[in-house]
């Protein structure tokens, strides 16, 4: 399984989210990067865990040893000093440096969790990743970027706010599990906003392009396509994106905006010829 490409990984009726985020890695950062060790890490991650979820009884204490397991005695932890690093957003880097993201440590807790059996996900609160567990009609919320912390709804809400600014009424459809496909969206996401704060846009390119793959009829994806190329000076494929974006969405707010960008690119290109 180690030879599927990230559209394959994608394309399978069920989603290995750590496999397909180290297969990313693997296309965008990281080309010698060696997947299945990094899915054994994890494996022994868990088979270590086990004996301490063993001695729980309630699920709310088998997630509270997991984390303890995770966040104290491993020592895995948010990178609140660089949260903008961009091997925050990198699985195999989080297992490296034991630093990530709320996003990549709740992978992580999820992805252990279900190998310990425990029905685990993904919630993708406004501005703010968490994990879910279920069991027998009973939910426990934690946040893995805050050492794996139990939360309330009275929680979720304050970090909403906190994170956003949002002043509106909790949804409670924010708690909603996230699909595959969604995660590995949003980590990519993450992903292009740490390269263009860098000013790495051949970087921010790559992760586009994995993005177009999730979410070929996203049509923003084309109009970023062609920006990041027309700040790295590949003014011939900048225009290629941006004409196509236009031609996609010719209703789009920023229709005129991305257009004045295509005529620079076009009036750059004419100098050339």
């Amino acid at each position: 399984m180690n030879s599927l490409t990230f559209l394959q990984e994608i394309n399978q009726p069920t989603i290995n989210v750590p496999r397909a985020a180290l297969r990313f890695a693997r296309d965008i950062a990281y080309p010698t990067l060696a997947i299945e060790h990094y899915l054994a890490q994890i494996g022994r991650l868990a088979e270590d865990a086990r004996p301490h979820l063993a001695r729980s009884s309630s699920l709310e204490e088998r997630a509270d040893a997991l984390s303890d397991f995770l966040f104290f005695k491993n020592d895995f932890r948010g990178n609140r000093e660089a949260y903008n690093d961009p091997r925050n957003s990198y699985l195999n880097c989080v297992l490296d440096r034991k630093l990530g993201i709320p996003i990549t440590l709740s992978v992580l807790y999820t992805a252990v969790a279900r190998q310990l059996g425990l029905s685990a996900y993904g919630i993708g609160l406004p501005g703010h990743f968490i994990a879910g567990l279920y069991e027998d009609g009973q939910e426990v919320l934690v946040d893995p970027f805050n050492a794996g912390l139990r939360l309330s709804i009275t929680d979720c809400d304050k970090l909403v706010r906190e994170s956003t600014g949002f002043e509106g009424p909790f949804q409670p459809k924010w708690l909603a599990p996230v699909s595959p496909v969604n995660l590995l969206a949003r980590m990519l996401n993450n992903l292009t906003h740490a390269y263009i704060h860098q000013e790495n846009w051949d970087s921010a390119i790559s992760v586009i392009k994995h993005l177009l793959l999730i979410q070929p009829d996203t049509d923003f994806h084309l109009r970023d396509l062609g920006l990041l190329y027309m700040y790295n000076g590949s003014l011939r494929l900048s225009a290629q994106y941006l004409e196509e974006y236009l031609r996609r969405s010719p209703g789009a707010e920023d229709f005129e905006s991305v257009r004045n960008s295509l005529q620079i690119v076009a009036g750059r290109l004419a100098l050339w010829n």
